[in-house]
């Protein structure tokens, strides 16, 4: 939702909402930068503690015989996925806005999430006492 809400921030830059009567290089519109820090930090914040729980869930819920095929995956995993979105994010904002990326990604992966949870109810009821293999 952070990077959605960062969106919604960089569209109103754009849009001139909230600004003040003249916005140019001299003359930054604070209120939205601040916003935009504030959201970037929540952002930051959200993916550290979704690390954690990723790879917390792999090393508790993978056996031992598994667990070097799978830290392979998810290494390429990692190191591939922010490269897609960044050609993704480059793609759309050339295309359309520097904002429409953000704010289309934020909406997307919060629906999957939701679709994800909704067709796997075990992702809502993970205990890492009592993995589910």
């Amino acid at each position: 939702m952070a990077t959605a809400v960062f969106g919604l921030v960089l569209a109103a830059g754009a849009l001139g909402w909230f600004a003040p009567e003249r916005v140019d290089e001299s003359h930054a519109n604070i209120a939205l930068i601040v916003l935009a820090m504030i959201t970037l930090a929540v952002t930051g914040a959200a993916d550290n503690v979704s690390a954690i729980y990723r790879s917390t869930m792999m090393q508790a819920a993978v056996p031992d015989t598994m667990r070097g095929r799978l830290q392979g995956v998810f290494m390429v995993v990692v190191a591939g996925g922010p490269r897609a979105g960044a050609l993704y994010a480059g793609t759309l904002a050339t295309l359309t806005a520097l904002w429409v990326p953000s704010l289309v990604g934020g909406l997307v992966i919060v629906a999957l999430v939701g679709v994800l949870v909704r067709l796997n109810p075990g992702f809502r009821a993970y205990d890492a006492e009592h993995p589910t293999p």
